[in-house]
């Protein structure tokens, strides 16, 4: 049994991406517990100690394969530039749905023995002698993420042209205009097996919106596979400080002057209800992105202090901080879903619709426990916010629990499904 898995962070820098691929490859496990899983990465080594249970993949031989003009090469220069973009589509066409053309057109550019051919026919080989190809959670079929979906889905194209069983686990869709990504959602959709949903807000309704009558996959809304994790590792009471993240990546858009005004409502905050607070840093990635960063903005910390506390962090040292907390403010999706599972209540923050999407999928997941704060507005309302969610906190719990058991059973049982595609 062969299982090919591409995902949401190819570098496992990010907390959220990591905790939906180790749930992921538990629950394969537990479904074929001699099965050999391949997931494509860029960090062998990072692989073997998080997953210790997957086969490395090179994510470079992928890009390799989907390396730009590398059937056409130079003679796109002879093409107006709108053409050109017309070119790499038609490319990536070719790749997946006459890979053994491309292959040979390859070899012929650079040769039998160059790493670009070597590469490309490793990932076909790959996914022709798989049993099964999966793409695990992630909210990266969306405009925000539409260059990392349309590679995922072209190994997805691949896998159906070799008729293999195809299935997107935990997705999180849109908000998604982009015609050339919605045309390949399309087709992928027309070949595949299975899709779950994390979240039962705008995800069905777009999946609805883009289906053909034929073949249309299974649908389950299952929640997000990173809930089962934290809700396993949650304590018997709730903590009492304030868990905090802040996203300042350039899809979340944040208004200019943000973090500094946050920070001061939340030290004034700290110092009212004579609390501490906990740093729920989710991506990891090196340089301005980096949730750590951000962090030291927004609490004003020196570098010295991030180095000491936050270097070599895992999944379940962010759960476990998070368990320590009483109310969780956050601008990233995956510290509310690990508060939420643990009965903690959240205030998400959002300045852009792909984050209005997220923290308002949680509501719908959740019922009770979000409240979102709209950064274009303003934070005005944070403190009030604050002492709602700090009030609500034990009487909400329960509710919040019994939800996040519920996901974790729907979850579960859309994992069983995949059984029955695979002879």
């Amino acid at each position: 049994m062969k299982i090919v898995i591409d995902n949401s962070g190819y570098g496992l820098d990010n907390i959220g991406d990591l905790a939906m691929l180790q749930a992921a490859v538990e629950r394969l496990c537990e479904l074929w517990p001699r099965a050999t899983i391949h997931v494509i990465s860029a960090e062998k080594s990072k692989l073997a100690s998080c997953v210790p249970r997957a086969e490395f993949f090179s994510q470079s031989s992928k890009k390799a394969w989907l390396s730009g003009y590398n059937l056409i090469g130079g003679l796109r220069h002879f093409f107006p530039k709108k053409i050109q973009l017309s070119l790499l589509n038609y490319e990536c066409y070719i790749k997946t749905r006459h890979p053994n053309l491309a292959l040979k057109i390859i070899s012929w550019r650079f040769g039998a023995e160059s790493s670009n051919y070597l590469a490309s026919k490793s990932v076909m080989d790959l996914i022709k002698e798989s049993d099964i190809v999966i793409a695990t959670g992630g909210g990266y079929v969306n405009d925000s993420f539409s260059d990392h979906a349309s590679k995922l889905l072209d190994v997805i194209l691949l896998a159906q042209y070799y008729n293999r069983p195809t299935i997107m686990l935990g997705q999180g869709l849109g908000p998604l205009s982009n015609k050339n990504l919605v045309k390949k959602f399309k087709c992928v959709l027309n070949g595949l097996k299975l899709i779950s949903l994390r979240e039962g807000e705008f995800s069905p309704k777009l999946l609805n919106s883009l289906m053909s009558s034929q073949g249309k996959p299974s649908v389950f809304v299952s929640g997000d596979d990173a809930v089962e994790m934290s809700y396993r590792l949650r304590t018997e009471s709730l903590g009492n400080k304030l868990g905090l993240n802040i996203r300042n990546a350039s899809y979340a858009t944040l208004p200019s002057g943000t973090i500094e005004k946050l920070g001061d409502v939340i030290q004034g905050y700290i110092h009212k209800k004579k609390t501490s607070y906990q740093l729920l840093p989710i991506s990891l990635v090196p340089g301005d992105e980096s949730d750590i960063r951000s962090l030291i903005s927004l609490m004003r910390l020196s570098s010295q202090q991030d180095n000491e506390t936050e270097e070599g962090l895992s999944v379940e040292d962010i759960i476990q901080r998070v368990s320590e907390c009483r109310v969780v403010i956050t601008g990233s999706y995956h510290a509310a879903l690990f508060a939420l599972s643990q009965g903690i209540q959240v205030i998400g923050l959002t300045a852009s619709n792909y984050y209005d999407y997220k923290f308002m999928g949680l509501l719908k997941q959740f019922e009770v426990g979000v409240q979102i704060l709209y950064l274009d507005d303003g934070i005005d309302k944070l403190s009030e916010y604050l002492d709602v969610a700090w009030s609500r906190a034990d009487g909400q719990r329960s509710k919040l629990l019994e939800r996040a058991k519920q996901q974790v059973c729907a979850g579960k049982d859309a994992y069983l499904q995949l059984k029955t595609f695979v002879k």
